[in-house]
């Protein structure tokens, strides 16, 4: 792997920094080593393909609370109109009719160059590569069906993970055991911090009974990041359609009905992992942990308008 000393440094900036140096401090000359210094391991990291999202995001955040840092520094210095010197004391105090000169500008100028390099150094390489093919090519697609706040179509949540199941209200065990599992594995991505990446979509596969309103309710109930959707046969049926989910209503025996059902569905049991570019990413089965959602959905987090 390319090491950080061994990648060479801008003959602009490192005149720009000889320059500068004297004029900043010590305070100063440690935070443009740091911006540096960072930007490089960011790039060799990328370079060796061992970027990992978390190390970016750590980047960022101390850039951004650094470059803080320092501008605080810069006004509080403001009075002086200068850096301080290494000696604890501006030029203007050692010589107070000094008026600025030409290469005290150029310093600063040097200073924001450097800020700039490393910010935009650290951005590119938080944007990704292109997304890989996805495996399920025969599968997916776009369907539009009501929510609680009118038409909604999966093509609406573009920039998001998000994870799609269908089902339905009166379903005994299978549902509810997925939802569950849905809603413990967004727990765990909060406690990640990756929470606001994902979403989730409950399909409900019987119409006559779960309207919008009670089918939004209940996805909710198990997570309130999983909308719950309803429409029409038509509707449903094109969307079950394009995933491949089989469906059938089942008519209970008699002396074998409720007083909330006559019937029950028999569905197929599938959690879909869709990427941010609308295509699948993963689909899972029916014994899948909260563990494996979330490790299906990591893959496609630095691919998500929030990263």
């Amino acid at each position: 792997m390319t090491t950080p000393s061994a990648i060479p440094a801008s003959p602009l900036l490192a005149q720009g920094w000889r320059g500068t140096r004297l004029r900043m401090g010590m305070r100063g000359q440690v935070f443009i080593l740091r911006v540096l210094r960072l930007s490089l391991l960011s790039r060799s990291f990328q370079s060796s393909q061992l970027l990992d999202q978390a190390i970016v995001t750590d980047i960022c955040s101390w850039y951004a609370e650094t470059v803080k840092w320092f501008l605080l520094q810069k006004l509080e210095s403001a009075g002086a109109g200068e850096f301080m010197n290494d000696t604890g004391m501006s030029s203007s105090q050692q010589n107070p009719r000094a008026k600025p000169s030409w290469g005290k500008r150029l310093s600063l100028v040097a200073i924001g160059l450097i800020l700039a390099w490393g910010g935009k150094l650290i951005v590119a390489e938080v944007d990704p590569r292109p997304m890989p093919p996805s495996r399920f090519t025969d599968m997916g697609g776009d369907f539009t069906l009501e929510a609680v706040r009118g038409p909604v179509s999966l093509h609406d949540f573009r920039g998001k993970v998000v994870v799609l199941y269908f089902g339905y209200m009166h379903c005994p065990d299978v549902c509810p055991t997925a939802l569950a599992n849905v809603a413990a594995a967004f727990r765990l991505l909060r406690g990640l911090g990756e929470i606001e990446k994902v979403d989730g979509i409950f399909v409900t596969l019987d119409p006559d009974r779960d309207s919008v309103e009670k089918t939004d309710a209940f996805a909710r109930y198990f997570h309130n990041r999983i909308v719950g959707l309803s429409g029409d046969h038509q509707q449903i049926a094109a969307a079950a359609r394009a995933f491949k989910v089989a469906y059938e209503k089942h008519q209970l025996a008699a002396g074998l009905t409720s007083t909330r059902a006559d019937y029950s569905i028999d569905h197929s049991d599938y959690v879909y992992i869709v990427r941010p570019d609308g295509q699948i990413g993963e689909v899972l089965g029916q014994s899948s942990t909260p563990k494996d959602i979330v490790e299906a959905i990591k893959p496609w987090l630095r691919w998500t308008n929030n990263s």
